[in-house]
């Protein structure tokens, strides 16, 4: 009977137990270097689709800033760049940079290209869609957008004081302008939109001077709008000063400081004191006197004013009314 050699049999005993591990470890390291790569992979075109949306939010905001400085959207012409039949997508239409600067379509590294597309029935709002291209990455943004020149022109406001109801004038007030009583005021015919998109405007460009806290001898700067509150808002102060365009949704009392601009108020007015408004006023309230003019003020239409208030308006960008990502 052979004799077995302990030793020996140890030996390769732990060979094999070396030769199992080095597997273990090439097969873990294999595995790693797969995931990694996989990973690599995944972060990349992460990397590159979230640097195409970039790009195609940078066209859109290009072709946002053209449109801005356009004044008819409907001819065939944006800012100087052409819109060129046959480049049509499901009715978009090619905005043509390549024919200005190949240069301008070039960001981060990738391409963007635009088109648009009239809305049916509207002269100042149009369908932009921007697509960015980075490495094999594709994001396509579309959004309709609105323009700056379908609020009202400030020719339209004509008097110094518009109510619906009787306006009270006593004592040493002056007021310079017309004075219309029992006026039927339509705040659309004045400013060009509604209540509700003027107050979305407030709340978007002019969020410091959107109020539904209450309103005490506070800015009013842009277009400032005041929710209606338990505390009627009062402009009190003599070094309080005003500009652009004040709605109150509330009754108003001002005996102080110096406005300019246009405010329309939604309630009573009472202007007491030594206040100075120049531009025009809009009382809209069923109250039989809408509007007291008291004490010492002085109340000026002022054209210059009206027009400086209504800038606020039209130096908006075009604005976004719809967005989304699209395929």
């Amino acid at each position: 009977m052979p004799i077995r050699n302990k030793k020996v049999d140890r030996k390769g005993l732990a060979f094999v137990i070396v030769l199992a591990f080095i597997l273990i470890l090439v097969i873990a390291a294999t595995t790693f270097i797969a995931l990694s790569g996989t990973e690599i992979r995944m972060t990349r075109r992460q990397h590159d689709s979230s640097t195409a949306f970039y790009i195609a939010e940078g066209g859109f905001e290009r072709a946002r800033y053209d449109l801005q400085e356009d004044d008819d959207w409907i001819d065939g012409d944006i800012n100087g760049v052409n819109i060129p039949i046959g480049g049509d997508i499901a009715n978009f239409y090619l905005l043509d940079y390549d024919q200005i600067d190949p240069a301008i379509r070039t960001l981060l590294g990738g391409e963007f290209t635009v088109w648009l597309k009239n809305v049916t029935g509207e002269d100042d709002e149009i369908w932009v869609k921007s697509q960015g291209v980075y490495n094999d990455s594709i994001r396509t943004v579309r959004a309709k957008v609105k323009s700056s020149r379908r609020f009202a022109s400030p020719s339209g406001v004509t008097s110094a004081i518009e109510s619906e109801g009787e306006v009270e004038v006593k004592g040493s007030a002056e007021v310079n302008g017309n004075i219309e009583e029992w006026a039927d005021l339509s705040f659309e015919d004045v400013f060009g939109v509604d209540k509700a998109e003027m107050e979305q405007i407030a709340q978007t460009y002019y969020p410091d001077t959107y109020y539904t806290t209450p309103f005490n001898n506070d800015s009013a700067q842009g277009v400032t709008w005041i929710k209606p509150n338990a505390t009627d808002p009062q402009i009190t102060l003599d070094g309080w000063n005003g500009i652009g365009i004040l709605i109150v949704e509330d009754d108003l009392k001002i005996t102080g400081g110096t406005f300019y601009g246009v405010i329309w108020v939604i309630g009573s007015l009472r202007i007491d004191g030594n206040p100075v408004i120049n531009g025009g006023i809009f009382v809209e309230s069923g109250a039989t006197i809408a509007t007291g003019v008291i004490g010492n003020p002085t109340v000026n239409f002022d054209s210059e004013a009206v027009e400086d208030a209504f800038y606020r308006l039209t130096s908006l960008p075009s604005m976004i009314e719809s967005w989304q990502e699209v395929d």
